[in-house]
C-alpha cells in the first residue's frame, strides 16, 4: 500500500470460504455428521491451499482448516490488494461483477476437478439459508384452523351420535395433514438436537487430536535437546581428558565436592552428593544418553566447572594442583 491513504470504509481484510460436499469427505455415510476420510481431506486440503495461493498469493493473512463443524471447510483471511499495489476490494478478482465470481468458481472447480469434485449448477436461483433461520421459519408457521368451515351443519333432529360420526369423516383429511406436519416437524428438531451432539463430539475430538499433538512435539523437542546437550557433554569431557594427560601429566583431578579420573581408556565422575558415572571412550555418549534429567543437569554444571579450571591452571602453571 505504501503511502496510500485508507478511507475510513475501506475493506482492509477479506474472508474465502472453500469447502465440498459431504459425498465427497465420506461417500460412503454423506449423512455421518462430522466424520470425513483422512486421505479426502488430505487432497482435497492441498488442492484448495495452491488454488488459494495462484490467486492470492502473499497477501494471504492466513488459511484455518475448520473441522468442527458438519463437513470440512477452509477459511482464508487476505487484504484485498489488486494488481497495482494499492488496497481495493472492488479492482481485485473477488470484487467484481457476478460473471468475474462465477468465473472465479469455475476456476476453483476445474482446482479440484481431480478428486471427482464437481461444479455447483451454474446461475442457480437457490439461495443459502442458515440451519438456524430455516428452523425458526418452521416452528414460526402457524396453521390456522376454522371450524365453522369445517364442521357440517346439523341435520334436523340428527343425533349426537350421528353428528359426532359425521364431522370426524369430514375433518379426517385435515386431521392427518396435521398429524403428518407435527411428525415432520418433530423429526426436524431430532435432527437438529443430533447435528449439534455429532458437532460436539467432533469438537471434542479435535481437541484431543490437538493436545495430543502438541505433547507429542514437546517430547520431540525435549528428546532433541537431551541429544544435544548429550554430544556436547561428551565432547567436553574428551577434550579436557586429552587436555590433562597431554599437557598437565595427571590422570585425574580430585576437590572437595568432585572427582574426575581418566584410567584405563575409562572416564570415571563422581561428586559428593551421590552422583557417579563410569565408561569407557566408546561408551561414554551412550552412558550419558541413560542418565536422568536431574543427573544430566549435574553433569553439565560439572563440565563448565572442570573446563574453567583445567584451562586457568593451563594459563598459569602446569603443575599446579587442580581444585573443583
Amino acid at each position: 500500500m505504501g503511502s496510500q491513504k485508507v478511507r475510513k470504509d475501506a475493506v482492509i481484510a477479506a474472508d474465502i470460504l472453500l469447502g465440498a460436499s459431504p459425498s465427497y469427505f465420506r461417500p460412503s455415510c454423506p449423512e455421518n455428521y462430522g466424520y470425513w476420510q483422512q486421505k479426502q481431506l488430505v487432497l482435497w486440503t492441498e488442492a484448495s491451499t495452491n488454488w488459494l495461493e495462484e490467486h492470492v498469493g502473499s497477501n494471504i493473512l492466513q488459511t484455518a482448516l475448520h473441522l468442527d463443524e458438519a463437513t470440512p471447510h477452509i477459511h482464508c483471511l487476505w487484504v484485498p490488494i489488486n494488481n497495482e499495489g494499492k488496497l481495493s476490494y472492488r479492482s481485485t478478482e473477488f470484487g467484481g461483477t457476478r460473471s468475474g465470481l462465477s468465473k472465479l468458481q469455475d476456476s476453483y472447480a476445474a482446482a479440484v476437478a481431480h478428486l471427482g469434485i464437481e461444479r455447483g449448477i451454474k446461475f442457480s436461483p437457490a439461495r443459502h439459508q442458515k440451519i438456524r433461520q430455516y428452523y425458526t421459519a418452521v416452528n414460526s408457521q402457524e396453521t390456522v384452523l376454522d371450524l365453522n368451515l369445517w364442521l357440517p351443519e346439523p341435520e334436523p333432529e340428527e343425533t349426537a351420535t350421528n353428528y359426532r360420526s359425521k364431522s370426524i369423516a369430514l375433518l379426517q383429511t385435515g386431521s392427518d395433514a396435521i398429524n403428518q406436519m407435527l411428525a415432520e416437524r418433530q423429526r426436524a428438531v431430532a435432527q437438529q438436537e443430533l447435528e449439534r451432539e455429532k458437532a460436539m463430539i467432533a469438537q471434542k475430538y479435535r481437541e484431543q487430536v490437538e493436545q495430543e499433538l502438541v505433547s507429542e512435539k514437546a517430547a520431540l523437542i525435549a528428546e532433541q535437546e537431551k541429544v544435544s546437550l548429550v554430544s556436547q557433554l561428551a565432547g567436553c569431557c574428551f577434550v579436557l581428558a586429552n587436555c590433562l594427560q597431554a599437557e598437565l601429566k595427571t590422570n585425574e583431578v580430585i576437590g572437595s565436592e568432585w572427582q574426575f579420573r581418566v584410567q584405563n581408556g575409562c572416564i570415571e565422575i563422581k561428586n559428593q552428593h551421590g552422583f557417579n558415572l563410569q565408561a569407557s571412550r566408546t561408551d561414554f555418549t551412550r552412558s550419558i544418553a541413560k542418565l536422568a534429567k536431574t543427573e544430566l543437569q549435574q553433569l553439565a554444571d560439572f563440565s563448565d566447572l572442570l573446563q574453567a579450571t583445567v584451562y586457568d591452571r593451563l594459563a598459569k602453571q602446569k603443575n599446579a594442583n587442580l581444585e573443583l
